[in-house]
């Protein structure tokens, strides 16, 4: 996993597009692989550095913040995963703007 944050980091070096979607509307911040190991919060960063493409809904309507925050409230065996807790209250200051779904927000900010 580490090689693949080396590969996304030269990828946005030369400005490779984060933007280009599949056939059903994921972008590559859509497609990553969240595990509590391994450089998946640097990932998601690297993937998304913009509100426009936390927010990007597919074709199912899920946006790459609402699929990460919803994960970092399981993703430690069912449980909260804080370092992704910690970056999706980060994002939300960053951007009070963005949008998360009722029941995601609430969780993510009762810690």
């Amino acid at each position: 996993r580490a090689r693949e944050l080396a590969v996304v980091k030269v990828l946005v070096h030369v400005k490779g597009d984060l933007n280009i979607p599949d056939n059903q509307s994921n972008l590559p911040i859509h497609m990553l692989g969240l595990f509590v190991s391994g450089p998946t919060i640097e990932l998601f960063k690297e993937l998304a550095p913009t509100q426009a493409l936390l927010e990007a809904p597919n074709s199912s309507g899920v946006t790459p913040i609402q699929r990460f925050a919803a994960w970092a409230l399981t993703g430690a065996q069912s449980k909260p995963f804080q370092p992704a807790m910690d970056l999706v209250s980060d994002l939300q200051k960053q951007y009070p703007t963005m949008k998360l779904r009722a029941q995601v927000q609430t969780q993510c900010f009762r810690a």
